[in-house]
């Protein structure tokens, strides 16, 4: 799964919405992210979110890596989870290097929310929408309320401090994760890929 946006100065708040009445019922988070060139193609090294955990570690599981937001949004809800506040980069998880204004890949397991449509009632034909907001003054605490849907892509929103990015549907028509559902098996045959250590046979 890859969302698309523009490189911010210093950092980018990723957060994904999908909604099933009240109550947000996807989780995902950016796994790893690719400078995109001229051409389409993915070019130089990639970059990994702070604190990161990668899938290969020792041990993994996906506590580390999920900000799950509750019911109630408020002003204490923050837009980073306490694991991800500090400017931090884990061994083996550099932070990618972009200039300003280049289009940068975030890309993300999809988690069956796509190709298992049915497993839960209420998901919307795109499974969701992702904001991705950036900064070049970030600081401790952001709070969810000051940020989602207030920054704007003219930067007067808010306290101007940043932008929003790019807004794209959580499925981008190709993702997949391996199971026995139709999509994941049409998508697999129209779009295959080797296996890897990160992915696996999926397709982000």
């Amino acid at each position: 799964m890859r969302a698309i946006g523009r490189a911010a100065q210093c950092f980018a708040l990723f957060t994904i919405i999908a909604t099933q009445l009240h109550l947000a019922v996807a989780h995902t988070w950016v796994e790893r992210l690719r400078l995109i060139s001229s051409n389409g193609t993915f070019v130089g090294d990639p970059g990994f979110p702070r604190g990161n955990v990668l899938r290969t570690s020792p041990g993994f599981s996906d506590v580390p890596m999920t900000h799950l937001l509750g019911p109630t949004i408020d002003q204490s809800t923050q837009m980073c989870s306490d694991k991800q506040q500090d400017a931090v980069q884990t061994d083996g998880s550099p932070r990618l290097k972009a200039a300003a204004g280049s289009f940068v890949a975030l890309e993300y397991q999809e988690n069956g929310h796509v190709t298992l449509p049915n497993n839960q009632a209420g998901k919307p034909p795109n499974r969701g929408t992702v904001y991705i907001y950036g900064t070049s003054e970030p600081q401790k605490k952001e709070n969810f309320t000051a940020i989602f849907k207030v920054w704007n892509a003219d930067g007067t929103g808010g306290d101007k401090r940043g932008r929003l990015l790019a807004t794209q549907n959580f499925d981008d028509g190709q993702c997949y994760q391996v199971n026995g559902g139709n999509i994941s098996v049409a998508r697999k045959t129209e779009f295959p890929k080797q296996p890897d250590t990160l992915q696996g046979a999926d397709l982000w």
